[in-house]
C-alpha cells in the first residue's frame, strides 16, 4: 500500500539511493511507479515517456530482480537504464541481465572495471553514482533549491572533548576489533557499536552504546579530533559522506581504495587511511599531535565535497550519458 504524502513539500528522498534520485529530480520530470505498474502499462510507458530508470532491488523482495522478471522489457522502444545501488563494489549483476539494458549505473564502483567478471559491451555501459548524505534533507519538491555546499560547516571545529569519534552498526568485524583495541589503548572515545542481528559475534556491553540523536551525532562528530569512516556493508559508507560534510578530519579502512566516486577523494589530501589495527594506532597518535595537518586535511575534504557532492552537476552527468 502506498502511504499518502503531503504534495506541497514533496517526499523525502534518503536512503542509499538518496543521491542519485536527487540528481534524477533535478535533471529530469520523473514519475516514479513500481515494476507491477510498469508490467501492466508497457503501452502507455511507450508512448507517454522518453526513458526508464529501473532500481536494479524493485522485486518484490528487494533481492535484486532477473533477466527472467523483465521480459517486458522486449517491448520498451525507450532507452533503459539500470540503476544498481548494493553497497558492495562488487554487487553488480552478470551479463544475461545487463544485456538487457543501454546503461547501467554503478554506485562506487571499481576504477577497475576488468575486475567484474561481464563482457566487455557490459563493462562500456557502467557509469557512476555513489551514496547520499543522510545529514542532507532533500524532497522530491525542493530538490532545485537545495544546494549542498551552502549547508554543513565549512571550517574545522575549534572546540573538542574527546580523540574518537564512530558510532555504527557491527555489520562488519573491522568495526568491533578497531573499537575494541582503541578502547584497550585509553584515547578517549564517543560512539560506539550498535549489534546488529546479521551477526552474532557478543559484543562487550562497555563498546556498545545507543543510536544519538541528530544533534548529538553532530556534536559528536565535530567535538572529536578524529572520525572514523569503518566499512560496513560495503566499503564506502554514510559515515564518510557525514564526515566530509561537518569539515571533520576522517580516517578510513583501505577499502575504498580503487574505487570511483563522482567526490574525487584523494588519500592523504582529503582523508587517511589505515593499513590494519597497528597502523590505526600509530595514525591515531601520530594526527592527534598533529593539528595543522589535521585540518588542513578536514578543509580540503570538505572543499571536494563542496565542488563534487552536487545534485545538479550529477543529474548533468547523468544526461549526458544516456544514448541517444
Amino acid at each position: 500500500m502506498r502511504q499518502l504524502r503531503n504534495k506541497l513539500i514533496g517526499q523525502e528522498i534518503s536512503g542509499q539511493d538518496g543521491f542519485f534520485t536527487a540528481s534524477l529530480y533535478s535533471a529530469f520530470q520523473v514519475k516514479e511507479h513500481d515494476l507491477n505498474w510498469l508490467r501492466q502499462n508497457i503501452s502507455y510507458v511507450n508512448r507517454n515517456f522518453n526513458l526508464l530508470f529501473l532500481n536494479y532491488r524493485s522485486d518484490e523482495k528487494r533481492e535484486g530482480v532477473k533477466e527472467n522478471d523483465l521480459p517486458i522489457l522486449s517491448s520498451l522502444t525507450i532507452p533503459k537504464v539500470l540503476v544498481v545501488t548494493n553497497a558492495q563494489a562488487s554487487a553488480l549483476p552478470k551479463d544475461p541481465l545487463l544485456d538487457l539494458f543501454d546503461l547501467v549505473f554503478k554506485r562506487e564502483h571499481y576504477i577497475d572495471l576488468d575486475r567484474y567478471p561481464v563482457s566487455t559491451r557490459n563493462k562500456e555501459k557502467i557509469r557512476n553514482t555513489m551514496l547520499g548524505c543522510p545529514l542532507i534533507r532533500v524532497t522530491t519538491k525542493n530538490v532545485s533549491e537545495v544546494v549542498p555546499a551552502n549547508l554543513g560547516f565549512k571550517t574545522p571545529s575549534t572546540t573538542f572533548s574527546q580523540d574518537i569519534f564512530f558510532s555504527g552498526k557491527t555489520t562488519h568485524p573491522i568495526r568491533l576489533s578497531a573499537w575494541e583495541r582503541l578502547q584497550k589503548e585509553g584515547f578517549g572515545l564517543i560512539g560506539g557499536l550498535n549489534p546488529h542481528k546479521r551477526y552474532d559475534t557478543p559484543i562487550p556491553p562497555k563498546l556498545c552504546a545507543p543510536r544519538f540523536s541528530l544533534q548529538r551525532y553532530i556534536q559528536a562528530i565535530r567535538s572529536s579530533h578524529i572520525s572514523l569512516a569503518l566499512e560496513g556493508y560495503g566499503e564506502y559508507t554514510f559515515r564518510h559522506n557525514e564526515i566530509l560534510f561537518l569539515c571533520s578530519f576522517m580516517i578510513s579502512t583501505p577499502s575504498i581504495r580503487g574505487l570511483k566516486t563522482p567526490i574525487n577523494l584523494i588519500e592523504n589530501k582529503h582523508y587517511i587511511c589505515f593499513e590494519d589495527i597497528d597502523d590505526l594506532i600509530d595514525k591515531t597518535r601520530y594526527y592527534l599531535e598533529h593539528e595543522t595537518e589535521r585540518n588542513r586535511i578536514a578543509q580540503a575534504g570538505r572543499k571536494q565535497f563542496e565542488k563534487d557532492y552536487d545534485y545538479k552537476k550529477h543529474g548533468q552527468y547523468v544526461r549526458a550519458s544516456i544514448p541517444v
